[in-house]
């Protein structure tokens, strides 16, 4: 049997990632390593009805093939039709033959956060937190960021989309003592509309140790950089002007990270903590009550990984430019939770820990579950700005698009980024006001977004 799984850059994954197809793949047919390579490259090019026909003559060719079926599901996941991928992945799960039933089982959990059928999701959340550490070190990683999401979108469900905080009373905590040993780096390109006010409030609520990488910003970035770091002698400000405009991002924040904590030593700072901050976000809390949690989850020594979510902010109508000297609060106090839930994660210095792409999980993890503190529980959330104004989001999808399009090695990734460059190409500026304006009215409408 060919052990084979058709990987996709921004879908579920095996632990270890795709065997390559001289490593002992049993091959059916002299056409199978072809076609293997098609559908990759179909997939690439967001060829999907050519996909799924591809997959549907493999698994007639091959039907005892569970490997072939597991495709298909994925490829009804990403085509959306959630129902029909679920209906797949519940018998790959539940075939005590087949190699793949965890990651079925993962697939399905996926599935049911989507349709946001938590309460179909506690009996598998439940099975894998007990298989959880008898399972093989490269299984932990993917079995622990899937039961933290679906935890999180279940608590979700229940509390912040009923009762989303009110963006006017936000406070801004006093974390001084524990934020004194964690470090905040934040990648920036063309967003001086925001960068100073992401600066100034993460300053106000106890940051002292910021990297700020500036991927060749021609808005002004750099002189807002120096004047926060003129104003704040406190605070150790480390200005990088980053020349490498293709999208590297998981792989600079390891180097940023190794780096600033090397740095900063010599300044007799040891950093327990390490934030890791776009400049269209804020880290808030929105219940007095709960401020203390976040201190409490960084001074615990078994505590690993911080998880917090986002919870997406918009103005009241479309502006065409960012108002200057407000705070983002007031300039769009629309907020809306993102389902399912999406993570971004501070990491503690010393576990070697590191990053995915975007921030959103760790590479590898295999640690006990309670290690990873879930900052939603205690209202701690990261409110997310990102889309401003006409201006601010015309920069954002060209610099996006011509990032990905520059990278080598990630061919697969930022698809979303690489279709939205396209369409400007296409529609020009009438795309941009088109994508600013449905934002804000499905935001204020409280449709359920993707992240």
């Amino acid at each position: 049997m060919a052990l084979v799984y058709i990987a996709r850059g921004d879908g579920f994954e095996f632990p270890g990632g795709l065997p390559a197809l001289s490593e002992g793949v049993d091959v059916f047919d002299p056409d199978f390593q072809v076609t293997v390579q098609e559908v990759r490259m179909l997939r690439s090019q967001l060829r999907d009805e050519e996909v799924a026909e591809l997959l549907r003559s493999n698994i007639e060719k091959f039907p005892a093939d569970p490997y072939w079926k597991m495709e298909m599901g994925n490829q009804y996941y990403i085509e959306n039709k959630f129902e029909l991928s679920l209906e797949i992945f519940k018998k790959l799960r539940d075939d005590s033959n087949f190699a793949g039933q965890l990651e079925s089982a993962l697939k399905c959990l996926d599935i049911l956060v989507h349709l946001r059928r938590h309460e179909e999701a506690v009996p598998i959340i439940a099975s894998l937190s007990e298989r959880y550490p008898h399972l093989a070190p490269s299984e932990k990683g993917p079995v622990a960021e899937a039961v933290t999401r679906a935890k999180s979108a279940r608590n979700l469900a229940t509390c912040l989309q009923q009762t989303p905080p009110n963006l006017q009373t936000l406070i801004e905590p006093e974390m001084g003592g524990a934020f004194a040993q964690a470090g905040m780096i934040i990648l920036t390109k063309d967003e001086a509309d925001i960068l100073g006010k992401n600066l100034e409030h993460h300053y106000r609520i106890g940051f002292r140790n910021f990297f700020i990488a500036d991927n060749k910003s021609s808005d002004g970035t750099a002189e807002i950089i120096v004047k926060f770091r003129n104003e704040h002698p406190d605070a150790l400000v480390c200005y990088y002007y980053d020349v490498i405009t293709s999208y590297y991002q998981g792989h600079k924040m390891a180097i940023f990270h190794d780096l600033f904590v090397e740095y900063l030593k010599l300044a007799n700072v040891e950093l327990q903590w390490m934030f890791f901050i776009d400049t269209d976000e804020l880290l808030s809390c929105g219940d007095p009550r709960s401020q203390s949690a976040l201190r409490e989850a960084m001074n615990d020594a078994s505590s690993q990984i911080i998880v917090f979510h986002w919870v997406i902010c918009a103005s009241e109508v479309p502006l065409e430019a960012t108002p200057a000297d407000v705070s983002p609060y007031q300039t769009y106090p629309v907020a809306l939770a993102v389902t399912p839930p999406a993570s971004k994660v501070a990491i503690r210095v010393g576990t070697g820990l590191r990053p995915t792409y975007g921030n959103h999980w760790v590479v590898s993890y295999d640690g006990a579950l309670e290690g990873i503190r879930v900052m939603l529980d205690s209202n701690w959330y990261l409110f997310h700005f990102m889309t401003r104004s006409f201006e601010q989001m015309k920069r954002k999808v060209i610099n996006g698009g011509k990032a990905f399009l520059n990278t080598k090695g990630l061919e697969n990734h930022g698809q979303h980024w690489k279709q939205n460059y396209d369409k400007y190409l296409k529609g020009g500026d009438s795309y941009i006001s088109e994508v600013v304006g449905s934002y804000v009215r499905q935001v204020a409408n409280g449709v359920v977004l993707k992240a």
